[in-house]
């Protein structure tokens, strides 16, 4: 993915704190996705493998998307509070268990 490619930032919580901030832990790292295809710019969080995000859903123990990444494209901050869900090169779906506490439009 290039600097040139529209990308929506999308930043999760800390582990153990869920929405709220605290200033004795590091922040995860964020999440690059590019707004028309959904794949995340790899990082240290991704390893070696290409993701791409589905979608969003209410807590990371319900497995139902309730936010799908073409919505969440159209009104971003819509995200905040919900776990992303992703798909590996291989076709698995998995989430992080840290909700999105906040979001950059950067296109």
């Amino acid at each position: 993915m290039s600097k040139l490619e529209p990308t929506i930032t999308i930043q999760p919580g800390q582990p153990g704190e869920g929405m709220n901030y605290n200033v004795h832990k590091p922040l995860p790292y964020p999440f690059h996705v590019n707004t028309e295809t959904g794949d995340v710019m790899p990082g240290p969080h991704t390893g070696n493998e290409s993701w791409r995000l589905v979608g969003f859903q209410p807590d990371a123990d319900t497995q139902t998307v309730t936010l799908w990444r073409e919505d969440f494209t159209e009104a971003p901050a819509r995200a905040v509070g919900l776990c992303p869900v992703f798909v590996d090169e291989h076709g698995g779906m998995f989430n992080p268990t840290e909700p999105i506490t906040r979001v950059t439009d950067n296109r």
